[in-house]
């Protein structure tokens, strides 16, 4: 029984010195993080500046009721329905937003806008992000004066309401260089979208007008989803630039000395190396955001986590780093899928206002609906997914 034991414990030593061996290795291999590089050209960040005298400032400033917007919930066959259950509340919110309205309107007689997007001199994960709020509530008065407009029948003046807010998100689309402007610019495009959708039965004769207002060109999409990626990168550096002495804390606040433990943490995050990752990740999407096809541009910029030769798909050296990456790898490519499935269904309601077949991602039923293959989750209520066949006789 002696020999037993004395046996077993000289195997359990050989166990954990194995054991520690192998996690001094990893320890030996991780010491050190990779030499930094400098920043490329195309991931420098955008240059600082001031929002004054912008659209975005002048509608921030403007009296505004907390009151959201009852914006209905459809699919496409069914926003003509949905915007009628919704009158009353409609018109509540018509009546609470009144003057902030009328400034929107006022706003967007001038001959020229500019967004006047507030950009800063240094980037911090914890920077304050301008309110795009104003631009939306302005942006659903203009689709809600063109909903009263055709409600009264009057489809110049509901075109006109319409050209107003695709004025507005085209200014969004061409000059945010942030991905939560476009984001919001992405989703004034959607309404649109689903108004035109809902009008349109109503007025055959104002078809090709409707349909020019649906227009989102892919060049533009690709334009503005190419916009927003030196923004993500330069936060990324300033969150590495955190990672790499501890001071991950709220903006403005002073950052408490390090302890030993958080200072070996640190020292195995390995921000450079994690910041060479996500820049070879963000030339890659760069590369591939050519062209007029968001679609194509998606899938050539979709990169599988590829999984490192150790338990659970880890890398053994820059552990870290690696983990950081594929984590976030796939939080990206969903907003590249958005833009293109914002792009088909532009391309679908073009198609269907014009009498022409089917365009690209559609499905048709047997009698004759369209359906919209969505690429990205949680896309059904943000622009159209299915056109009903519209009358023959214009």
């Amino acid at each position: 029984m002696k020999t037993f034991l004395k046996w077993a414990g000289l195997g359990l030593l050989g166990l954990l010195a194995a054991v520690l061996l192998l996690v001094l290795a990893w320890v030996a291999s991780n010491w050190h993080d990779a030499e930094p590089q400098p920043i490329p050209a195309a991931l420098v960040a955008p240059p600082a500046q001031s929002g004054e005298g912008g659209l975005l400032a002048a509608l921030t400033a403007a009296p505004r009721s907390s009151f959201s917007s009852p914006w209905p919930k459809c699919s496409g066959t069914d926003c003509r329905a949905a915007f009628e259950a919704q009158a009353t509340a409609f018109e509540a919110w018509h009546k609470a937003q009144a003057d902030f309205g009328a400034a929107c309107e006022a706003a967007l007689q001038a001959t020229t806008l500019r967004l006047g997007e507030p950009l800063p001199a240094k980037w911090s994960p914890n920077m304050e992000l301008p309110s795009y709020s104003p631009v939306s509530t302005c942006h659903a008065w203009l689709l809600m004066q063109a909903w009263r407009a055709a409600q009264r029948g009057e489809p110049d003046a509901t075109l006109a309401a319409l050209k107003q807010a695709s004025r507005l998100e085209h200014l969004v689309r061409d000059e945010s260089r942030l991905l939560i402007g476009q984001m919001i610019g992405a989703s004034m495009a959607g309404r649109e979208l689903m108004l035109i959708a809902a009008v349109a039965p109503q007025f055959p004769a104002q078809r090709e007008p409707l349909a020019a207002l649906a227009a989102l060109p892919g060049e533009t999409l690709v334009a503005a989803t190419r916009r927003w990626v030196p923004a993500e990168a330069a936060f990324g550096r300033a969150f590495n630039d955190q990672l790499r002495d501890g001071s991950l804390s709220p903006a403005g606040a002073a950052s408490a000395p390090l302890g030993v433990w958080e200072r070996l943490g640190a020292r195995f995050t390995h921000p450079n190396r994690t910041q060479q990752l996500f820049d070879a990740h963000w030339l890659g999407m760069l590369n591939c955001l050519q062209g007029q096809d968001m679609a194509r541009a998606a899938d050539c910029a979709h990169v599988e986590p590829q999984p490192g030769p150790l338990p659970g798909g880890l890398r053994w050296r820059h552990t870290t780093a690696h983990i950081l990456h594929d984590i976030a790898l796939p939080s990206w490519h969903s907003y590249l899928n958005r833009a293109a499935d914002l792009q088909h269904a532009s391309q679908a309601t073009q198609a269907w206002l014009r009498g022409q077949p089917p365009t690209a991602a559609i499905d048709t039923a047997a009698d004759g609906t369209w359906t919209l293959r969505l690429r990205a989750a949680g896309q059904s209520h943000r622009l159209p997914t299915q056109w009903a066949p519209l009358p023959k006789d214009h």
